[in-house]
């Protein structure tokens, strides 16, 4: 099975856009629930988000491969969370006016569908990879799987001027699951 690595750079490429945007523009990057809890990995993610270019970037992986294993989907969608909140008021954006945001879908058909669950299997079958992601987020509410245009609509209001106060948000399109998993967690603590 070909190996897949999911790599977040840092600041250095994303930043070398900002001159191309317009002022009062608007950024959305597409992250994913799979980044749920990027708050606990922050100090790595800063890291990440400190380097400055691919090379860096894939040196910094290279030596922490610990910090990933198993997980360098979800550490990369962590990462471009955590690089939102921390950039909303970068002077290359701020000062223009430029906002930051990311849509973080859920469970969403589109052609890298197959692709996904065939990297989310541990033998690269896509009907086992695709009962492993239906069990993480779709059964508890016996759900279905969005439409690209369903996470389309949001990114496009966001980038608009319905979206013109919007910035540094981080924004979950997964009909609630994370939610879900927020209030599991808390419930849980008041518990203990």
């Amino acid at each position: 099975m070909k190996k897949q690595v999911y790599v977040f750079t840092g600041g250095g490429s994303g930043l070398a856009l900002a001159p191309r945007i317009v002022d009062n523009g608007s950024i959305t990057i597409i992250s994913s629930a799979g980044g749920f809890g990027w708050e606990q990995s922050y100090a790595l993610c800063k890291q990440v988000i400190a380097c400055r270019t691919y090379e860096e970037t894939i040196q910094w992986y290279e030596q922490h491969p610990e910090t990933y294993a198993g997980q360098a989907y979800p550490f990369a969608k962590k990462c471009l969370n955590a690089y939102v909140k921390s950039q909303v008021f970068n002077p290359l954006f701020i000062d223009r006016r430029i906002r930051i945001n990311a849509i973080c879908p859920g469970n969403t058909k589109t052609g890298l569908t197959d692709d996904f669950n065939r990297s989310t299997s541990r033998t690269g079958d896509p009907e086992e990879g695709k009962k492993i992601i239906e069990q993480i987020f779709l059964a508890r509410w016996n759900g279905r799987w969005a439409s690209a245009e369903e996470m389309g609509w949001p990114m496009v209001a966001l980038g608009s001027q319905l979206g013109s106060y919007i910035s540094g948000q981080v924004i979950y399109i997964d009909y609630g699951i994370t939610s879900a998993w927020l209030t599991d967690g808390l419930e849980a603590a008041i518990k203990r």
